[in-house]
């Protein structure tokens, strides 16, 4: 899937003095150049961890911390976590024998709507709306097959695994709810 691909042009805005800007004409501009700055790093960067996103979480834990970090997925999208995060261990039993269950521990770029980090009024009566939004990272738990190849059950997750759209950061064993060895980097 090349960004460049799904680039439709390459149009910079230009304004000039006394021209009544519209919210649509700053969005566009905004819009161009996270476009460029995607397409800029799914050019000369490898997807992965760029920084931090370090977990831990030890044995016998229900939960997981995953400290702040950055990363670029296979489009390009930055992965950026600000504050320290916990995440809950899967709530796992085991398998039908009673053996531990792995997982992966993914993270990946938000793809639904973004979270409204501040509101404004309008201005003379005008309806009011976002003017910041988050973009928060997606922790996911993907549940693995048996070993030797440990590949993601799920196929729609072993694809986006596979093609870079989710960053593995840790590999866990879940036995009744709790993690059945310290995380595995």
């Amino acid at each position: 899937m090349a960004l460049i691909g799904d680039t439709r042009f390459a149009e910079r805005s230009s304004f000039f003095n006394g021209q009544r800007l519209f919210a649509s004409d700053l969005q566009e501009l905004d819009d161009f150049n996270r476009q460029m700055r995607w397409l800029h790093n799914q050019s000369l960067h490898q997807p992965g961890i760029g920084a931090g996103f370090a977990t831990t979480g030890t044995k016998g834990a229900r939960e997981v911390s995953i400290q702040p970090g950055y990363a670029i997925d296979a489009r390009g999208r930055e992965i950026v976590l600000a504050d320290a995060v916990v995440q809950p261990v899967p709530p796992v039993a085991g398998d039908d024998f009673g053996a531990p269950v792995f997982f992966d521990l993914t993270v990946s770029y938000p793809t639904e709507a973004l979270e409204v980090a501040e509101t404004r009024e309008g201005a003379c009566g005008a309806t009011g709306g976002a003017i910041r939004l988050r973009e928060t990272p997606v922790f996911c738990w993907v549940r693995l097959g048996p070993a030797p190849d440990y590949l993601p059950t799920d196929a729609k997750l072993r694809d986006a695994v596979v093609n870079g759209t989710q960053l593995r950061l840790a590999r866990a064993q879940v036995l009744n709810c709790r993690l059945e060895q310290p995380l595995s980097l």
